[in-house]
C-alpha cells in the first residue's frame, strides 16, 4: 500500500502533503489516503511475445516483403516494407526525411 494525498474537491493526487491543492488552487482540502499497488504481471516463458526479441531474430512466417535497397531502412522496417503497411516518418528538420522518401520513391517507381 501507497500513502497518497487528494484533494476533497478535484481529485488531485500527490505523495506530498499540502495546505493548498497544486491543481485547483483550494486551501485545506488535501486529505491523506492509501492506495494499493500492485506488481505488474511478469514475462513468462509460457508467453514468448511477452519477451524482448531482437529484430533479427524475429520468425518471419510468410510475410512478403519489398526489399527498399537500402539496407538500414529494410532492417528498421523488420526485414522490408510489407504491402499494406504503414509507415510514420519522424524527425527534426534537416535530417533526411524528405531525401529518404525520395530515393524510396525512385527505387519502387
Amino acid at each position: 500500500m501507497a500513502n497518497i494525498f487528494f484533494c476533497s474537491d478535484c481529485g488531485f493526487e500527490t505523495t506530498k502533503w499540502s495546505g493548498k491543492c497544486p491543481n485547483c488552487g483550494s486551501w485545506d482540502t488535501m486529505r491523506e489516503g492509501s492506495r494499493l499497488v500492485s506488481k505488474k504481471a511478469d514475462a513468462s516463458p509460457a508467453n514468448p511475445q511477452a519477451l524482448p526479441q531482437r529484430i533479427k531474430d524475429l520468425n518471419k512466417t510468410g510475410v512478403s516483403r519489398l526489399q527498399t535497397g537500402t539496407h538500414e531502412l529494410d532492417l528498421v522496417l523488420g526485414g522490408g516494407i510489407v504491402p499494406g503497411m504503414v509507415v510514420l516518418i519522424g524527425g527534426e528538420p534537416g535530417i533526411g526525411k524528405s531525401t529518404l522518401m525520395l530515393q524510396l520513391s525512385e527505387w519502387l517507381g
